[in-house]
């Protein structure tokens, strides 16, 4: 009987190290995308009005009389026309830019998770072959836990199990055309031809 923590050798993969700097990167890119650069302009832009509307509304109020068709009034008409517009604008630019950055980031995870799959079906592939070849019978993935929050190995007498992580890391660490691919089908089974009645 082995035990081996599966989790720390799929941390430590190439593959899994390479794909988490590369979601990184991608996901670091959403930030400096132009959608995202056009929403801050358009923040900027609308922060900038502030002062403008200030100013307006200063002038607007030191009128004696207020009339509609004084130009202070028609200003801060129009201002507040452009402000929302500009408002309107940032909405779309916000819902753009969040729509996109949806959609890549689903992107993304989709192929985190295609690449993660394909790691633990070549770490399982892995030991697999692992146990066969030393002869163990069971091995035990002691890196995580039960679904009640308990270790899923309790306990295990002393010498009954080995710990084979550091021999599976190892092997991962071998160029990828020396590791096995898939879990190939025992020699048994793969000889056998057709049951006869």
């Amino acid at each position: 009987m082995a035990t081996v923590r599966l989790a720390e050798v799929f941390q430590q993969c190439p593959e899994v190290v390479q794909c988490k700097a590369q979601v990184e990167k991608q996901t670091l890119a959403l930030k400096d995308d132009v959608r995202a650069k056009a929403v801050a302009e358009k923040k900027a832009e609308i922060i900038g009005m502030n002062d403008e509307a200030k100013r307006l509304i200063v002038a607007y109020q030191k009128l004696a009389v207020k009339d509609d068709k004084a130009p202070e009034s028609q200003n801060l008409r129009e201002y507040r026309k452009r402000r929302n517009l500009a408002e309107s604008q940032l909405q779309a630019l916000k819902l753009e830019f969040e729509e996109f950055q949806k959609e890549q980031q689903q992107e993304i995870n989709r192929e985190m998770a295609k690449t993660y799959r394909a790691v633990l079906n070549r770490l399982t592939a892995l030991v697999s072959d692992y146990a066969r070849e030393q002869g163990f019978d069971v091995v035990y993935d002691v890196s995580g836990k039960s679904h009640v929050g308990l270790p899923v190995l309790l306990y295990a007498k002393p010498g009954l199990t080995t710990d084979v992580t550091e021999a599976i890391q190892a092997l991962v660490r071998k160029p990828a055309a020396e590791m096995p691919k898939e879990n190939p089908a025992p020699a048994e089974e793969a000889s056998a031809g057709p049951e006869k009645n």
